[in-house]
């Protein structure tokens, strides 16, 4: 509890859409498992996201265990978007080609404000930033 997590809104964000995707998939699970269907399994697996699935219950009630999770570490995060507020014209001169920009706008936040990176993100291979990770393919870089 003593230690401080730093981070950007943009990664709160990315978390808070993973998880309620996370959860998009297994309502969609739970509706073609269901003993009541009044949907067929296509129908079910081609539901939109933002048109079916944010006016449920079922969203509010995730919704609302996500952000009461992310609220419970609070107290712990920093927030580091004053801290870092990057040229947006100079992001997209020097952005790879190979990288994803969210990928490439925290690898600028960590080197500019000396920080170790933690994700499982496979795809994350900047070399020159200290990488937290479980993540076999980026253990192996």
């Amino acid at each position: 509890k003593q230690i401080q997590i730093y981070s950007h809104s943009l990664v709160i964000s990315e978390v808070m859409n993973a998880m309620l995707r996370i959860a998009f998939k297994a309502y969609k699970k739970n509706l073609k498992i269901g003993s009541n269907k009044t949907l067929t399994n296509y129908q079910i697996d081609n539901l939109d996201y933002k048109k079916s699935y944010r006016n449920t219950d079922d969203f509010k009630r995730h919704f609302s265990q996500i952000k009461s999770d992310i609220e419970a570490y609070s107290p712990y995060v920093i927030l580091l978007d004053s801290d870092f507020s990057p040229n947006l014209e100079l992001l997209m001169e020097n952005i790879p080609s190979s990288s994803d920009f969210n990928d490439y706008f925290y690898h600028e936040m960590g080197l500019l404000l000396g920080l170790t990176i933690v994700t499982d993100d496979g795809d994350f291979s900047y070399p020159d930033i200290e990488i937290l990770t479980e993540n076999k393919a980026l253990l192996r870089i």
